[in-house]
């Protein structure tokens, strides 16, 4: 029998588009690949709205974004513990407000889209920590005035061939 870890990410705090924010961190779960079985294994707490992360299974780590809409919040890096549950061992600040997602770009960097900033950062990830990251800005804004009044990167992914990164802007429809 095989317990496969799975992450859930949660809003702990009320932020504007988020009426109730109940959780407290991280959930860490062990899935059992033959029965299905999901099974609670551990909460990572002192994170603020650690909405989206990013498990990378066979560097047994695991990346989080904390979405703040009104200040800057931090990306993390934990290691995974043989039960499952995550040791924090790096941090950066995410270079914009209400980081939403992150993607891995080749083996040693990570994007972040910061939503509310209309921004994407870079990390390098070398030597199990997080360097400080690099930061493009995007401006312009779109045709649905009172949701595209400015930039607003929520997604990134990197070309097939590993030389660009491409950034989704709601805000200015690119």
């Amino acid at each position: 029998m095989t317990h496969i870890p799975f992450y859930v990410g949660s809003y702990t705090q009320i932020e504007g588009h988020v009426p109730r924010g109940r959780g407290k961190g991280i959930y860490a779960y062990l899935l059992n690949n033959e029965t299905g079985e999901l099974v609670r294994a551990s909460i990572t707490t002192g994170m603020t709205n650690p909405t989206y992360i990013l498990f990378d299974e066979k560097a047994g780590l695991v990346y989080a974004v904390e979405e703040k809409v009104g200040t800057q919040g931090h990306l993390r890096l934990y290691s995974v513990n043989f039960d499952g549950s995550l040791m924090e061992i790096s941090r950066q600040p995410t270079l914009g407000f209400a980081s939403c997602h992150i993607s891995r770009c080749g083996s040693d960097h990570v994007v972040v889209a910061n939503y509310a900033s209309g921004n994407a950062a870079s990390f390098a990830t070398g030597g199990g920590k997080l360097e400080p990251g690099v930061c493009v800005s995007y401006t312009g804004s779109g045709p649905v005035t009172e949701r595209q009044e400015g930039s607003h990167a929520h997604h990134s992914v990197t070309s097939p061939d590993g030389k660009w990164i491409f950034v989704c802007d709601l805000g200015s429809d690119i």
